[in-house]
């Protein structure tokens, strides 16, 4: 489509190009017979037609690909508009579930991470000093 656009224009460009070529020769024209003058009028008058044709043919799809550039905008806002909205959702969503799961372990008894590790390390300890006590009843007894 923009190849053809673009096609349009070139061929514009170089009937106008004639057309200005065209009033330089005016003078010539001017000095030959009647017969030949009118034929390079009548050229003339189909090359002005032809670019007239041109632009009405530019014109139709400049309009035709600017409403189609307000419709994606349209929907690019649309869009933009969705995602915020989802944004917004996936937030609230995370945050609810946040909430939910620091209840769930509260309910069920369920230790922090940070608990868990405590536990570990003195359950390790727990057990060095239960070994360390059963090696020293061992030697007294």
């Amino acid at each position: 489509m923009i190849i053809d656009v673009l096609s349009l224009y070139i061929n514009l460009i170089e009937k106008l190009i004639d057309i200005v070529e065209g009033k330089k020769r005016r003078e010539k024209v001017l000095k030959t017979p009647l017969g030949e003058t009118l034929t390079k009028v009548e050229t003339a008058q189909e090359h002005l037609t032809d670019a007239i044709e041109a632009i009405d043919i530019i014109r139709k799809q400049v309009i035709l690909e600017r409403t189609q550039l307000d419709t994606l905008l349209l929907e690019v806002e649309n869009k933009k508009a969705q995602y915020n909205e989802a944004s917004k959702d996936l937030k609230d969503a995370k945050q609810l579930l946040n909430k939910d799961q620091e209840k769930l372990r509260k309910v069920l008894g369920i230790n922090s991470k940070r608990e868990k590790i405590i536990g570990f390390i003195s359950g390790i300890i727990a057990s060095l000093i239960a070994a360390l006590i059963w090696k020293f009843l061992e030697i007294i007894f």
